[in-house]
């Protein structure tokens, strides 16, 4: 199984379904053409399936490179939505500039541009390059607003990412509720960059922690190291 997979159910909060997936087989082309029946046998719990299915439909949505008439005027319609959403968050993003700044957001939005879709490599590599802007710009803790602001942006300057959510970006980022942490390519891809940035800093601070609770070395304390067994001594050693 290749990390597409696992990466993707992580996201979706769906590990417990990684060692299933990796024991059939299932790779990035396959994850893809899974279907209702394919889904059934390798989820037979109705609570994971039906979360797995909207995901998944989600994610053909993205891929989907010939959008017929019908999903073109939705694309619109989303569109003009995103837009007045847009107006109203802050901050904003220039999506293309970020892009434009490097080779690989180039190649990204040549893509985008003339095949209205992007293969999972440069999915990741989109992913990547808008978080580390966010990072730079926000910090390690930006906002629900920052965030959804940053997704809502990238649907708007591209309506053909826009999936079958009903806000239009949900398989991108969506908000923690009920208890819930927030989800989405850009969330799992932040959460991880702060995991790797927190074991960075770890070893500095477990050597100061360390440092100050070194334990007494045997004997310093004026007694002599006697053997397991030994009668205590009756008087200190001088």
């Amino acid at each position: 199984m290749d990390t597409f997979v696992t990466e993707t159910l992580t996201a979706w909060q769906l590990e417990n379904l990684i060692d299933t997936f990796k024991d059939q087989e299932v790779d990035e082309e396959s994850f893809r053409l899974l279907d209702a029946i394919a889904i059934s046998s390798l989820i037979p719990k109705i609570g994971h399936r039906v979360k797995f299915q909207k995901y998944h439909k989600e994610l053909t949505a993205i891929a989907t490179n010939a959008p017929s008439s019908a999903d073109t005027s939705m694309e619109e319609s989303t569109s003009r939505d995103l837009l007045t959403e847009t107006l109203n968050l802050k901050p904003s993003f220039a999506i293309r500039q970020i892009l434009q700044g490097t080779t690989q957001g180039k190649e990204i939005v040549q893509s985008l541009e003339e095949q209205r879709s992007i293969i999972s490599k440069q999915r990741k590599q989109l992913v990547r390059l808008l978080v580390s802007h966010l990072l730079e710009t926000n910090g390690e803790t930006p906002s629900t607003d920052t965030k959804k602001a940053l997704a809502v942006a990238l649907m708007y300057e591209f309506p053909c990412l826009v999936d079958g959510t009903g806000s239009g970006y949900g398989a991108w980022y969506t908000p923690g509720r009920n208890h819930k942490p927030a989800t989405g390519f850009l969330e799992e891809r932040l959460r991880n960059v702060r995991k790797r940035m927190r074991m960075l800093k770890r070893p500095r601070h477990q050597e100061q922690q360390e440092e100050q609770t070194v334990p007494s070395t045997p004997g310093s304390d004026g007694w002599p190291i006697r053997a397991l067994g030994a009668p205590p001594p009756l008087f200190p050693h001088v």
